[in-house]
């Protein structure tokens, strides 16, 4: 019902301003690796518990063992749907779902206060009472502007696209603090802006293979932890994609 919903919205809002002789749509599905940059996470409810995890090292969980399942949202995965507004440019409806997962076992520097007790000190992580994770998505939605290049390489077969944009994060985040789990709602938790440069490969009609690179800049204002708190920070990544395609 969500993909619905937004890709009926993109139509609706593109339809309005599009020359009809240049109508014309993709859509792709494929599945990515991450990177990121580390992170410090803060961590506040308030009353109980105000303290920063200093440059938390994380990294992804691409789960491609579900690819031949059919259970299709398991691994990472990636979602566009494209609308030419031109000749050469369209406007593309974005989602990257990425997992984000702070490394366990790592030492992490902790400052703070807990429990109305300053702390300033390396530990252990260890999941049983600290854990961090979007793995339910660290779901990247963006609006991208594309911009197509045809006859890549020579080749009438190869196409080249650069693309722009920014969008929201749309993470559930799967968290434990002092022993207690909490495996939170999908809500708007923050922003996403990135850029993506690909390749696309025509095999047969409109069928294609896309191969992509994206980088870009996430920032998390509002995560939901346990009892009543919240977890906030940005990292900076970079995205490796394949996927399959439709033109229509």
């Amino acid at each position: 019902m969500r993909y619905f919903s937004l890709v009926a919205l993109l139509v609706i809002s593109t339809t309005a301003f599009a020359d009809s002789s240049t109508n014309r749509w993709y859509i792709q599905w494929g599945w990515n690796r991450e990177a990121y940059t580390r992170s410090t996470i803060h961590f506040t409810n308030g009353s109980e518990y105000d303290f920063y995890w200093v440059d938390a090292q994380a990294k992804d969980k691409p789960d491609f063992y579900a690819i031949p399942s059919t259970q299709v949202t398991i691994p990472q995965f990636n979602f566009r749907i494209g609308y030419r507004v031109s000749p050469n440019w369209y406007l593309e409806l974005n989602h990257d779902h990425a997992k984000y997962v702070v490394t366990p076992g790592q030492v992490m520097h902790v400052q703070g206060t807990i429990h109305g007790v300053s702390i300033d000190t390396d530990t252990v992580l260890d999941n049983s009472q600290f854990h961090f994770e979007h793995t339910n998505g660290a779901n990247f939605w963006m609006l991208m502007a594309a911009r197509r290049w045809d006859n890549g390489f020579g080749n009438a077969r190869t196409s080249f696209f650069a693309k722009g944009g920014a969008g929201v994060v749309f993470p559930r985040t799967d968290v434990t603090l002092f022993g207690e789990r909490l495996n939170n709602q999908f809500h708007v938790a923050g922003y996403v802006a990135g850029m993506e440069g690909s390749i696309r490969y025509r095999v047969w009609h409109g069928g294609y293979l896309d191969l992509a690179t994206k980088g870009g800049f996430a920032n998390y204002l509002n995560a939901l932890t346990v009892e009543g708190g919240k977890a906030s920070h940005y990292f900076w990544f970079v995205e490796g994609i394949f996927s399959l395609g439709w033109e229509f």
